[in-house]
């Protein structure tokens, strides 16, 4: 009888890991498009992202910037300007040529991407610190974020709301206590 309720158990926990693995969240893999950016230069070209992986060394390589920013976008050319302006002014006092800027626009159909890459030219910004991926097709925002994430060169990385709900300057009180952690552990700050 035991046997029974063994085999029983057994075979039920692998009908029920089938099932997870069945109906996991498989998402799917960018598209070539989605792993070239443009920047505000005159030259309107579209350039490899390049990976915040090495991939012959699965290490961070550490490209001297200090912030990423990562801001998915969806259709916000209406509120991603006020967003920018209190971000900018924030990161050219507090990490002066030591961040970057990563708009991912999520299958915008307003434009946000061409929106952004003017923004970057009327506050000066210096080609390829704005950095604007623009997706395929709408992911949603967690895949935006991921994807914005994952081609962060900045020893932080943090992403911000196009919709400027957060106030930026908190962002100094994460960068504060992740630069607290050993280096040798993985940290994330929530705020």
């Amino acid at each position: 009888m035991l046997v029974y309720i063994l085999l029983f158990a057994a075979a039920l926990a692998i009908c029920i890991y089938s099932i997870i693995v069945l109906f996991s969240h498989k998402p799917r893999e960018p598209t070539p498009s989605e792993l070239t950016y443009t920047t505000n230069d005159s030259a309107g070209e579209h350039y490899k992202l390049p990976s915040r992986i090495n991939s012959s060394t699965s290490e961070y390589k550490d490209d001297g910037i200090q912030l990423s920013v990562v801001i998915p976008c969806f259709n916000e050319t209406q509120r991603l300007g006020k967003m920018l302006s209190e971000c900018i002014e924030h990161l050219d006092a507090n990490y002066p040529s030591q961040y970057e800027i990563i708009i991912v626009d999520d299958g915008s159909l307003d434009k946000s991407d061409e929106f952004a890459l003017r923004k970057a030219n009327e506050f000066r910004l210096k080609p390829h610190v704005m950095r604007v991926v623009k997706l395929s097709k709408n992911r949603g925002k967690g895949g935006a974020v991921t994807h914005g994430l994952l081609h962060s060169r900045g020893k932080y990385s943090l992403f911000a709301d196009a919709d400027g709900a957060t106030k930026f300057s908190d962002a100094d009180k994460l960068v504060a206590y992740l630069s607290s952690v050993d280096n040798n552990k993985p940290a994330i700050a929530i705020g």
